[in-house]
């Protein structure tokens, strides 16, 4: 009777378990997801020669191969975050175990070690992958959900393939994931250049991402690398007479790339439009790479002499600049923004193809984004002029070309009168055409425009 009744016992929690396990994961991700889950990746944009100008994500990640890398940049996330990550399933025991001691207060203390969470690095790359559905609460759902997803990722995937998605995934602070965006950032190279110093400086980032951040807290970050690196050598990934050079690896001190998506802003904000209305949401998480015509050289080079401009006008005797800033809304070209400082716009195209080699659409996109150089309704003006003269010259008119620039009134369709002026009142009556264009001549341009015909122009 006993033994019946202990079976039924038994049988009863065991479904109790099932059940609820059942329950805690009905929204758990199915296998079939595991399978077709890919890491989101930035959309890259890129000059003409290949040179990254900026990139658009949700999040911003490069993945990297797990076997393009030194082996010791994988041991030392395998050191610090899950040391029997090779020889458990997805769940570690003692790691559970030794978390829950090392939480009881003064034990962390007393045994010289770090609360964490006690989830091996399947069981945090199951959160990762799947967040919305897992959480981040600190709870006995979440942990539940992450044992069961982790379980599943680990009868999927072998165990480097599990580590390439951890290291490819996760946040190394200031918004950078994955090994590659965090070297570029952290150390001005790709990943597969890391010594041993820099890829324990990033595995001990992983753990407070901004915290362990040399550029935040040098003194905490230079520490826990310094651990991650002893880890290493007790573990026998880092011979141990290796251990106090790279403990004696300086700190990096500024960070890299802090151009990338500064260089061309009203560029990239131009194409950024262009191709959301093509791509979507997907523009921002699918690993776009995007080739434009844009020099990066050149718009260097552009920036430089509006920068001078600017500067000159400005410092010129007399000059006034706008005391106060408003929003005006320009028919067709959405809003801009009156500054208290000069505004203007540049661009150069390739005569040739047209492409465009360098874009400056005002003078600070952070605080005014309206685009100068492609939303601003202008007159071309005196611009318009050299498609004139060389309209004239492919009709065999020539640079030596005497015309006179006096007094000229032309009879409109509608009856009117058009009288064009030039920029000074007195007129300078017979000048060549090389000189006409010198001078910017507005008489001698209708003039011309009209004698070979404003179709031949237009064309």
């Amino acid at each position: 009777m006993v033994v019946v009744t202990g079976a039924a016992m038994g049988s009863l929690a065991a479904g109790l378990l099932v059940g609820a396990w059942g329950s805690v994961c009905r929204d758990c991700p199915s296998i079939a997801q595991i399978y077709v889950w890919e890491p989101k990746q930035s959309t890259k944009i890129f000059d003409h020669d290949g040179k990254l100008i900026a990139e658009l994500f949700e999040e911003r990640r490069t993945p990297v191969e797990i076997e393009t890398l030194p082996d010791y940049v994988k041991h030392a996330f395998v050191a610090v975050e899950d040391k029997r990550f090779y020889r458990h399933h997805g769940f570690s025991l003692r790691g559970f175990i030794r978390a829950a001691i090392v939480r009881v207060p003064g034990m962390g203390l007393l045994l010289n070690r770090r609360a964490g969470g006690g989830s091996t690095i399947t069981q945090q790359l199951a959160r990762h992958m799947f967040e919305q559905q897992i959480g981040f609460e600190h709870r006995l759902t979440r942990k539940l959900k992450e044992l069961k997803v982790a379980q599943d990722i680990e009868a999927v995937y072998g165990k480097d393939e599990i580590l390439e998605a951890y290291i490819n995934q996760v946040n190394y602070g200031h918004g950078w994931r994955g090994i590659e965006t965090a070297s570029q950032h952290y150390f001005g190279k790709p990943a597969i250049e890391l010594d041993p110093a820099e890829a324990a400086m990033l595995a001990a980032a992983i753990n407070a991402p901004g915290r362990y951040s040399p550029f935040i807290n040098p003194v905490l970050t230079r520490q826990w690398r310094n651990l991650v690196l002893g880890l290493m050598v007790r573990q026998g990934y880092l011979p141990r007479k290796e251990l106090a050079r790279w403990r004696a690896e300086p700190l990096p001190t500024e960070r890299h790339g802090t151009e990338i998506g500064t260089i061309a802003p009203y560029f990239v904000e131009w194409v950024r439009t262009t191709l959301e209305s093509r791509y979507g949401p997907d523009l921002y998480n699918q690993g776009l790479q995007v080739y434009t015509t844009l020099d990066l050289e050149q718009q260097r080079y552009a920036r430089t002499v509006m920068d001078s401009g600017w500067a000159r006008i400005e410092a010129a005797p007399g000059y006034r600049g706008e005391k106060l800033s408003r929003a005006i809304t320009l028919p067709g070209a959405g809003t801009a923004t009156e500054t208290p400082y000069i505004q203007g716009a540049f661009i150069a195209l390739d005569p040739a193809t047209g492409d465009i080699r360098a874009l400056i659409g005002g003078r600070d996109f952070q605080d005014s984004k309206f685009n100068r150089a492609t939303q601003a309704l202008r007159q071309a003006g005196s611009t318009f002029k050299p498609f004139v003269y060389a309209a004239a010259i492919a009709h065999g008119v020539t640079a030596a070309t005497v015309m006179y620039d006096a007094p000229l009134a032309v009879e409109l369709e509608d009856g009117t009168t058009y009288a064009p002026k030039n920029y000074d009142p007195d007129f300078r009556g017979p000048l060549t055409l090389r000189e006409a264009l010198k001078f910017s001549v507005n008489t001698i341009a209708v003039k011309l425009g009209l004698d070979v015909g404003l179709p031949a122009v237009v064309q």
